[in-house]
């Protein structure tokens, strides 16, 4: 029963002995709640940056993705480009291979002879000169009109 002293209210307070230890946790928890709570805003920010630094990341996955795309488009093309060189240098091979042949056959088979020379030349002989006048002969008709062959060329 209540009697207005301060001692048997103390009495009926069941926890009035564990004052002193509820007043030394709350001492202790309360700086220690308020680290949390700054430490709390810390990790708050850090996310914050994280998650900006995660949208820049993305915006620029984005753009690789676009810029690569791009350039699976230009290696197609140039794969496309390509192919058609390569066919062209064959054609432009095989062509080559004919004028060869005609040139070699020109070569063994035909003379040059300039109208006031005796000898007969290949086409690449420096005796005769483009433009100037000339006759054609297969080489046994050549001899047999009497001209020798180069010793230069032939």
């Amino acid at each position: 029963m209540f009697d207005g002293t301060a001692e048997s209210s103390k009495n009926n307070n069941p926890f009035a002995k564990y004052s002193g230890y509820m007043l030394l946790i709350i001492i202790i928890c309360v700086p220690w709640i308020i680290t949390l709570q700054s430490e709390n805003s810390d990790l708050k920010d850090e996310l914050e940056v994280a998650n900006e630094t995660i949208a820049e990341m993305d915006e620029e996955i984005f753009n690789l993705q676009e810029q690569n795309s791009a350039w699976e488009v230009n290696v197609d093309e140039l794969r496309k480009e390509l192919e058609e060189s390569e066919d062209l240098n064959t054609r432009m091979l095989s062509e080559n291979y004919d004028l060869w042949e005609q040139c070699n056959f020109f070569d063994q088979y035909a003379g040059i002879v300039t109208v006031s020379g005796e000898k007969y030349h290949t086409y690449n002989c420096y005796h005769w000169q483009t433009g100037s006048d000339f006759w054609i002969y297969n080489i046994d008709a050549a001899e047999a009109n009497g001209y020798e062959p180069c010793l230069d060329c032939h």
